[in-house]
């Protein structure tokens, strides 16, 4: 069996790939550094949430000696972009495939793939998990938080203690100015007294005028 072809799907669900895996994972730097197991089981979880809806993928197909291999496979959707191929094989009706997922923002340092595979029978394939680079990621991004917190702390130490403001002292409400008393006239100067002449005397006396008889 040998030949090649196209692959188009339309609005195909992939159960398990919650497309909010990164917003979900986090969390967890604010934990301190997690380890890998704890990080495999929380990105387990946070997969499992809802499925990855995708509107359209297209892919080239080549069949060889009874596999049917994929070309890569790229798609976008919601929060996280996806790539991934797979192989299976007709005869011994196994599969064998994987999907990168990353956050299409920088949601973790790095923006970190999370690597989702499968192996095994058709109708029931092992999947696993490669949380290699979120450990790493996580890690980073818990030592930044921890270094902001301390910084914050260093520069709240570091900044003086806040002055009291002195109390505001209001003017007193101004007051309509009364007007001065109209000053006196002063008083007019007075003419000299003129000296009295006293009778002379050493004048002699008028004589009283005679009588007629």
């Amino acid at each position: 069996l040998a030949g090649q072809g196209a692959l188009r799907l339309e609005q195909s669900k992939w159960p398990a790939l919650s497309p909010n895996v990164f917003a979900d994972l986090a969390v967890l730097a604010r934990e301190g550094t997690p380890d890998e197991p704890k990080v495999r089981a929380a990105a387990a979880a946070a997969l499992a949430k809802a499925p990855l809806t995708v509107p359209a993928i297209e892919t080239t197909l080549v069949v060889v000696g009874g596999q049917v291999r994929t070309g890569l496979i790229r798609a976008e959707a919601g929060a996280i972009a996806a790539r991934g191929s797979m192989t299976a094989d007709l005869p011994h009706e196994t599969l064998r495939g994987e999907v990168a997922l990353a956050p299409r923002s920088e949601v973790l340092p790095g923006s970190p793939e999370l690597l989702v595979r499968w192996s095994g029978a058709m109708r029931q394939p092992v999947r696993t998990l490669d949380v290699t680079a979120l450990v790493t990621s996580l890690a980073l991004a818990a030592v930044e938080r921890e270094t902001k917190r301390l910084d914050e702390r260093t520069l709240r130490r570091a900044m003086p203690p806040p002055v009291e403001a002195a109390p505001t002292v209001l003017p007193p409400p101004a007051t309509a100015a009364v007007p001065a008393p109209p000053m006196p006239n002063p008083p007019m100067p007075r003419p000299p007294a003129r000296p009295t002449t006293a009778p002379d005397a050493r004048a002699p006396d008028a004589k009283a005028p005679e009588a007629i008889w």
